[in-house]
């Protein structure tokens, strides 16, 4: 391409730049100016243009951005931030044009955060009077259950956290009461579950956990109360076997009359005797065997020399 030609294309690219500016084109005379720049970057008056260009729409940007946010006003006078955040979110990429744009938005979401903890700590306290209620109903599962969902909030921990342990405290004093006819009778092993049932509703309370304890040792001495009669007739059992000889039998049935009463000291007794003899007796079956097994190899070998075998 000579020069001469070289100069009437880009005359002629100048004046479509032109006459696409005077369309107010501004997006394909911008373009037009990069493509000349590309085979002509040093063409001062292309870059004037261009940046003129520029400049331009940079106002005209800031125009619409401006008229974009005074049309966000009564968003702000609603104190809908929730709306404000989603639109300035929009167009807050457009704020390196105008900065304002992303303090709005800055702004916006610092009132919306606000604004949904004011929501959230309403619906708490609203929450928290139907705890109360609830409690003072005696619906205690589900007082505790709203408890136990309100602590996932993360606000005013402590005062659920606590007022959680009075309920649990109250509910467990309101079980005993109405289950007093059964804390009366001598059902000691419903009586056992339904204290482990309360440990259900608080597995810390010390004052339940020694009513088991206390409990098991009522229903201890009322099975050996109930079954006295058996337990004489047993231990008298167990006399007569032990002075059979017949340990084994004598450990199984004193096992379990201790089922029945741990602390019997006689069948304690006659436990760990006949134990010590039946594992006298053990050993001496089994060097009784042995002995027995050697003399037989001995007259074995004797009857027939050649099965000896020499190392």
């Amino acid at each position: 391409m000579t020069g001469d030609e070289a100069k009437k294309l880009i005359k002629d690219a100048l004046n479509r730049i032109n006459a696409l500016m005077a369309m107010e084109k501004w997006k394909e005379a911008h373009r037009a100016c990069l493509e000349i720049l590309r085979f002509d970057p040093e063409n001062i008056k292309v870059i004037r243009i261009k940046n003129r260009i520029e400049k331009i729409v940079r106002k005209i940007n800031i125009k619409t951005l401006k008229a974009d946010v005074a049309g966000l006003d009564h968003l702000w006078k609603e104190e809908d931030y929730a709306s404000l955040v989603d639109n300035l979110k929009r167009l807050e990429p457009y704020a390196i044009d105008y900065p304002r744009i992303r303090n709005l938005y800055i702004l916006a979401q610092k009132k919306y955060n606000e604004q949904l903890l004011d929501q959230q700590k309403e619906y708490l306290q609203q929450e928290f009077e139907r705890l109360e209620k609830l409690a003072a109903d005696n619906k205690y599962e589900e007082a505790v259950k709203l408890g136990e969902k309100l602590r996932t909030y993360r606000l005013n921990e402590e005062k659920i956290k606590s007022r959680l342990k009075t309920i649990r405290k109250n509910w467990i004093e309101y079980e005993l009461a109405r289950n007093k006819g059964l804390l009366e009778s001598e059902k000691y092993e419903d009586i056992l579950l339904f204290y482990h049932g309360l440990l259900h509703i608080d597995s810390k309370h010390e004052e339940i956990k020694k009513l088991i304890e206390k409990t098991k040792k009522t229903y201890q001495i009322y099975k050996i109360q109930q079954k006295k009669d058996f337990i004489y007739k047993q231990l008298e059992k167990i006399k007569t076997l032990y002075q059979m000889n017949r340990f084994e039998q004598v450990m199984t049935l004193a096992e379990e009359l201790l089922d029945i009463d741990p602390l019997n000291k006689n069948t304690r007794y006659y436990y760990k005797k006949a134990k010590h003899k039946a594992e006298k007796l053990a050993e001496r079956e089994i060097f009784r065997q042995m002995k027995k097994s050697h003399e037989d190899i001995g007259n074995e070998l004797k009857k027939d020399r050649s099965k000896v075998v020499k190392m």
